[in-house]
């Protein structure tokens, strides 16, 4: 099956994780995101999301590290809840905080690209790609 996303989507570095406070009805958790695009985030936690449903309404606030070093506020809708692994969809996010998004995505996939140059150009090993993703 073919994956198609609307928007670019970048994992961060190990070293400069992207903190997740999330909120439902019933509960609060605090966790470092996989992935995030405009369109959402996706994250892997220590624990399964029993109770937890798909299209289920939760707050976020995003904290985004270096060079972005700035948080925002978001609704979002649980989507693909499987176990501890999950991704949220972002409802109505405003444009400043979609621009907030971008900004840190460019700077991600500047960074990936250089990488990837260097892999190639160098020699490096694959495995030592795997402290981008």
């Amino acid at each position: 099956m073919m994956e198609r996303r609307l928007f670019a989507r970048v994992c961060p570095a190990p070293d400069s994780p992207i903190r997740v406070d999330l909120s439902g009805a019933d509960f609060l958790d605090v966790f470092d995101a996989m992935d995030i695009s405009r369109g959402g985030l996706g994250s892997s936690v220590g624990h399964s999301f029993d109770d937890c449903r798909t299209e289920r309404i939760v707050d976020c606030l995003v904290q985004l590290p270096l060079p972005i070093r700035r948080s925002f506020r978001a609704q979002g809708k649980m989507r693909h809840i499987e176990g501890g692994r999950f991704g949220i969809e972002f409802i109505n996010l405003n444009e400043k905080n979609q621009q907030l998004i971008d900004s840190y995505v460019d700077q991600q996939l500047q960074t990936q690209h250089w990488w990837d140059w260097l892999v190639k150009r160098r020699g490096f090993s694959s495995a030592s790609n795997q402290y981008l993703h």
